[in-house]
């Protein structure tokens, strides 16, 4: 089982970091018994997911893969 991706864990895992990170973690290590198989599309809305359920806003632009990963998540 992986980690958790909704509250505390989450924000100790990636508050205050590049939202790259977050990218990379989904991109390269999902699903656990089969990483970096997942297609970019779905880890882009995996990670929408997540940002979602942690109490991040939507932006004005969709996400893709290269779009804003270089903003930091607050630290909470």
């Amino acid at each position: 089982m992986g980690p958790a991706l909704v509250g505390k864990p989450f924000w100790q895992a990636y508050g205050g970091k590049k939202i790259s990170t977050l990218w990379s973690g989904v991109h390269t290590q999902m699903p656990m018994m089969a990483p970096n198989s997942v297609p970019v599309t779905n880890s882009i809305n995996i990670m929408a997911f997540l940002l979602r359920k942690n109490g991040i806003p939507a932006g004005t632009t969709p996400l893709d893969d290269t779009v804003d990963l270089s903003k930091v998540l607050p630290s909470k």
